[in-house]
């Protein structure tokens, strides 16, 4: 009883929490031998040093891991401060190949569970879809609108990122499997605010206002709700923030990072783009910029004539017989959704998913 650890419970701070733990188990001999034996009435103390021997040493006693079925010993490696954990595996990595050639040949050394790798496949999805997502904003909005305004609408998204992650250490998130996940989420709700703006300034330009004028207009017209949008969003996502105990751990970098994401873009879309687009119309077109400009146009007069010929009249079709339109779109709803509570449709809450390890538990007749 004299070397044992207990714990103690927790005490909540402002901080975070603080695990109480009173630490009495002894590692070496010394220590044990300070252990009290016996209390005399007079004063007096025995301890373990005054009635045995105390040494320091190992005992001989069968190895209880095995791997491959030879004796094996497990030794798990984790970071202790702001490394990364690509970091971390690389020296693994290399401490293991500098052991290896010191080794007998008996002794084999192999990694049996990477959790960096998750790591890195999370950060490589993460940047293949930013990635993906500004190409289509790019080549969609080029033909769309214009090659330039398309620019900086993806250049939109790039500046809401690239300054949220700024902001991250002064939050105290850093950039792990959760803030990764936020970054994923928002991925597709931050170049809204951007398509909105951008839309209606080209729309004033179309009307024949100079660069300027169109973007202060544009920008002033959407303002409003483009602001209680993007609040909405926010406050959808601010409980995170206030998840109590070792949950909220959990879940605030989530929070934080859409949050950031969020509130940077909101600025960019309505005070940098416009700047950028009011400036935009001042530099030297170049024969590429011709080029997409008539591609452009060309795209443009195609879509508008399916538009006139196709979905305007399809409109004014479904507006004049509104009562016939809702009660289709209606009976369209309820036969989807008896499909997808049907047999034929099968329905899995949790999806089984590919996984490098096994685990299996054997039960032993006693």
């Amino acid at each position: 009883q004299s070397s044992e650890d207990i714990p103690a419970g927790s005490m909540a701070t402002d901080n975070g929490d603080i695990l109480l733990r009173l630490k009495e188990r002894k590692q070496w001999a010394d220590a044990f031998e300070s252990i009290v034996i016996l209390n005399a009435a007079s004063g007096g103390a025995i301890t373990l040093g005054d009635i045995a021997t105390v040494r320091d040493g190992f005992e001989e006693d069968g190895f209880h891991s095995r791997f491959n079925s030879l004796p094996s010993v497990e030794i798990e490696i984790f970071r202790t401060g702001d490394q990364s954990p690509l970091d971390i595996a690389a020296s693994v990595e290399q401490v293991m190949a500098e052991l290896e050639v010191t080794l007998p040949d008996a002794v084999k050394l192999r990694i049996d569970s990477n959790r960096a790798e998750q790591f890195e496949d999370r950060m490589d999805m993460l940047l293949e879809n930013g990635i993906m997502a500004m190409v289509i904003v790019l080549v969609i909005l080029s033909l769309f609108l214009e090659y330039r305004l398309a620019f900086w609408i993806m250049m939109g998204m790039t500046i809401s990122f690239v300054g949220s992650v700024l902001f991250l250490p002064v939050m105290d998130v850093s950039i792990n499997m959760i803030s990764m996940f936020g970054f994923l989420m928002v991925l597709g709700i931050v170049v809204d605010d951007a398509i909105v703006v951008g839309e209606n300034i080209y729309e004033y330009r179309e009307q024949g206002m100079g660069f300027m004028e169109a973007a202060i207009k544009g920008a002033r017209d959407i303002a409003g709700p483009v602001t209680f949008s993007i609040l909405t969003n926010i406050v959808a996502f601010m409980p995170l923030l206030f998840i109590p105990g070792v949950t909220g751990k959990f879940w605030l970098p989530l929070g934080v990072v859409v949050i950031l994401v969020l509130a940077i873009s909101l600025l960019e879309a309505l005070f940098i783009l416009p700047s950028h687009l009011g400036h935009s119309g001042r530099g030297s077109v170049t024969i590429y910029g011709h080029w997409m400009h008539r591609v452009q146009r060309v795209f443009a007069r195609g879509f508008q004539a399916v538009v006139d010929r196709g979905y305007r009249p399809l409109l004014d079709l479904s507006l004049r017989f509104r009562y016939i339109t809702l009660s289709a779109a209606f009976t369209i709803m309820l036969v989807s959704g008896a499909y997808a509570l049907s047999d034929h449709m099968g329905m899995i809450m949790m999806p089984e998913a590919p996984t490098d390890e096994i685990e299996a538990g054997l039960r032993l007749p006693v």
